[in-house]
């Protein structure tokens, strides 16, 4: 993953300051009016600083931390040791806690892959195409060219670099399927 509020060594840093949040008076009383708090079922948007991702940022002492991680903590307590917390609502910004919850790093790109967040499937999840469907890319990129790559991705609903890496045989999960005619 990208340098950011999501690197291992970002995780150490600040791991003492995750646990000491809830026991800082002044960082809640910073952090809640930087969120847009809405109805209990909507997002609560993050309207200060963002990493590179988009997540929002949130600086206790020297250390930023992922605003979504603070509002979990705010609210529920120290985050479970090695715990990401992950967003239901898949809006980077969102600070509402009821659409926050702990879960491993897999979690999170398993539900990502589910929801089709990520360009290239998750090992771990179904293929998103059929036989059938991959068998066609093939046969009609091999007629047309590469520059039917996009037009196969649009066709099937799949990502251009999915359809670009089944092509070029690096997704190990098509391996076997063969062109027709």
């Amino acid at each position: 993953m990208s340098k950011g509020l999501h690197n291992a060594s970002y995780r150490n840093h600040c791991d003492l300051a995750e646990r000491q949040v809830a026991e800082l008076p002044e960082v809640i009383r910073r952090f809640w009016p930087k969120v847009a708090v809405g109805a209990a079922t909507e997002c609560w948007l993050w309207q200060g600083g963002r990493s590179g991702e988009g997540y929002g940022s949130f600086r206790i002492g020297r250390h930023r931390m992922g605003a979504h991680r603070v509002a979990w903590s705010l609210t529920y307590g120290p985050i479970p040791d090695g715990a990401d917390i992950l967003h239901s609502c898949d809006v980077k910004r969102c600070c509402n806690p009821s659409h926050l919850s702990p879960g491993t790093h897999t979690d999170n790109m398993r539900d990502a892959s589910a929801r089709g967040l990520l360009a290239v499937p998750h090992p771990t999840m179904p293929r998103k195409l059929t036989t059938e469907q991959v068998s066609e890319i093939l046969t009609h990129v091999a007629r047309n060219g590469r520059g039917a790559i996009t037009e196969m991705a649009r066709k099937h609903g799949v990502s251009q670099p999915l359809v670009s890496m089944i092509v070029r045989g690096a997704r190990r999960q098509y391996d076997s399927i063969e062109r027709v005619g």
